[in-house]
């Protein structure tokens, strides 16, 4: 069995966990890790943010710790061994379940209703690049087509979108129609820097598929648009444009933002998006030593000047 701890005495924070995690909190989060690992009598190996997992109790291969790890950050350490627990309990239903699930994949009317759509971020390892069906969202974010399952959420891969021999938009119409039905969206109004931003927030996967219907919901169409963040899985923002007081809303989304983006867990994008006409589209800016660069595009700087002249 190898023991990260035993390897590295120095308190180090790798990079898949340094934007997140002191060196304490590593520490803490590494012991809590091992300790359900040797509890579960598992032999394993720790590289790069991934769990290799091996022996008789070993019902999969390999974990992926980030979403983990910021799951745990934002709860209390004392509760980290039963989250981490809980994790590994459903990575075991979920294998048993997909054992199952994998010998019926090929029925598109058994597995239509496990189809899901969801925001994903770009920056995903090349090797794994090939193994979603997906399209382009808008700057760092695309949509990927997956598989709401009871106990996780899974991509679904190439081959098993053309077994089933439908057209993509048919695919990712019925995955978004399928999240619409299952799950409710939990907006609230909230004062932030002295301006009222809307938020959403809940426990499931989905929060950002509101995007995918921002027609349905009127409050959060500003007359010249609306500025847009989702930063994870669980949470989304959103500021109706309809005057002046834009500006200072989008001097301060973007700390907002790559706060929550770092913190997770299911990180999706820190871009600050202006959704406009139907169109997402990026407003780009730069953070750094607490400073804020933003970079509009000329359409945005001509809808803050026209609600500007009307404003006078």
């Amino acid at each position: 069995m190898f023991s990260f701890l035993k390897k590295s005495q120095t308190k180090q924070v790798p990079a898949w966990a340094a934007s997140f995690f002191s060196a304490d909190e590593f520490d803490a989060f590494m012991h809590a890790l091992e300790s359900v690992l040797s509890h579960r009598e598992l032999r394993y190996q720790i590289m790069d943010g991934v769990v290799h997992l091996s022996g008789h109790a070993a019902l999969f291969g390999q974990m992926g710790l980030l979403n983990l790890a910021q799951t745990c950050k934002i709860s209390n350490p004392a509760n980290w061994e039963n989250i981490i627990q809980t994790h590994f309990y459903e990575m075991e239903q979920n294998a048993n379940f997909n054992r199952q699930f994998e010998l019926k994949v090929k029925d598109y009317e058994y597995v239509k209703e496990f189809l899901a759509i969801r925001l994903f971020n770009k920056e995903v390892p090349e090797e794994a690049k090939e193994i979603f069906v997906k399209k382009d969202f808008a700057g760092d974010a695309f949509t990927m087509l997956s598989f709401d399952l009871p106990q996780s959420v899974i991509n679904v891969k190439p081959e098993q979108a053309k077994w089933w021999n439908k057209d993509p938009e048919e695919l990712f119409e019925t995955g978004k129609k399928n999240i619409e039905k299952k799950y409710n969206f939990d907006f609230s109004r909230e004062t932030v820097s002295d301006f009222d931003i809307w938020f959403i927030r809940d426990e499931h996967h989905f929060v950002p598929n509101f995007v995918f219907s921002l027609n349905k919901y009127p409050a959060l169409n500003g007359e010249c648009g609306s500025l847009i963040g989702v930063p994870n899985r669980h949470a989304s923002i959103i500021y109706p444009i309809e005057n002046m007081e834009t500006i200072q809303a989008v001097n301060s989304l973007p700390f907002i933002l790559s706060g929550m983006f770092n913190e997770g867990p299911g990180s999706i994008s820190n871009n600050l998006y202006w959704y406009y006409n139907g169109v997402f589209t990026t407003i780009p800016y730069e953070l750094g030593n607490g400073k804020l660069t933003v970079r509009p595009s000329i359409e945005f700087v001509q809808v803050i000047e026209k609600i500007q002249a009307l404003e006078r």
